[in-house]
């Protein structure tokens, strides 16, 4: 379902096209309600469309959503970029004597004394944690080897969570997982498979990109035991890895390992 919200202003002669690209998730809505805001409230000639089509999306090539394209050109993606920021974007497609301008962000001096005093807070816990778990006779559960030894099945019991679908009430019986960066050559071969795997196994195939770059997605990266990019990793409907291959794997011959 595409929403279109079309704001005139008769001073600049150039109609932008804004799009914002995503399904119907809270980012999603976020960035298109915020857009518009910008949009409305300085008064730009632009088109905003929402586009939540699949086959739409698939045509851009985009894995991160939200994205935020302006005539055409992919401006951000993965993010929700705040209303400055956003007013930064556009001012690129428009003239000079259109451009909008901001006053400068004024810093206040209570925001300075509330980071600074945070700061030392920070640096206080840390001295007094370090303190603390260097006596270990102080206290017997600050033991550090049996958080580390419970991490592994603790995490386990996340992936099985995630993708054992026996316990959900879903009709995917396969997840593949593309493990990969977005500056590998061979992984942005793999952006294309995927775009093919979701729209012609959409009710069948859970299709999760993990980028090995990012901090949020060690624990991931670390449970699979990744050590080089890309990956493709099968998961059956427990949750159970049957199948794995390093490099690039086209999507013929990755079907074939569907059950």
């Amino acid at each position: 379902m595409s929403y279109v919200c079309i704001i005139k202003h008769k001073e600049i002669l150039m109609r932008l096209k804004i799009e914002v690209l995503g399904m119907d998730c809270s980012k999603c809505n976020t960035l298109f309600l915020r857009v518009n805001k910008v949009v409305s409230e300085h008064s730009i000639d632009a088109e905003v469309t929402k586009i939540e089509y699949v086959q739409e999306i698939a045509t851009q090539h985009i894995l991160q959503f939200p994205a935020l394209l302006v005539n055409g050109d992919l401006v951000s993606k993965g993010t929700v970029p705040s209303e400055r920021k956003i007013i930064d974007l556009i001012n690129n497609f428009l003239s000079d004597d259109a451009k909008i301008h901001l006053p400068a962000e004024q810093k206040k001096s209570k925001n300075i004394f509330f980071i600074a005093a945070l700061a030392v807070l920070i640096v206080a816990l840390v001295f007094i944690l370090k303190n603390y778990q260097s006596n270990p006779s102080t206290s017997p559960q600050s033991d550090s080897t049996i958080t580390v030894k419970n991490q592994p099945k603790e995490y386990k019991d996340w992936v099985n969570k995630l993708y054992n679908y026996s316990q959900q009430s879903t009709s995917y019986k396969i997840t593949f997982l593309e493990f990969g960066s977005t500056n590998c050559r061979e992984c942005k071969n793999m952006e294309k498979v995927m775009v093919d795997v979701k729209e012609n196994f959409k009710n069948k195939v859970n299709v999760v990109f993990y980028n090995v770059r990012k901090k949020e997605n060690k624990k991931m990266v670390d449970f699979f035991k990744i050590n080089i990019i890309p990956v493709q990793v099968l998961l059956d409907s427990n949750g159970v890895e049957y199948f794995r291959h390093e490099g690039f794997l086209n999507y013929t011959d990755l079907i074939t390992h569907f059950k």
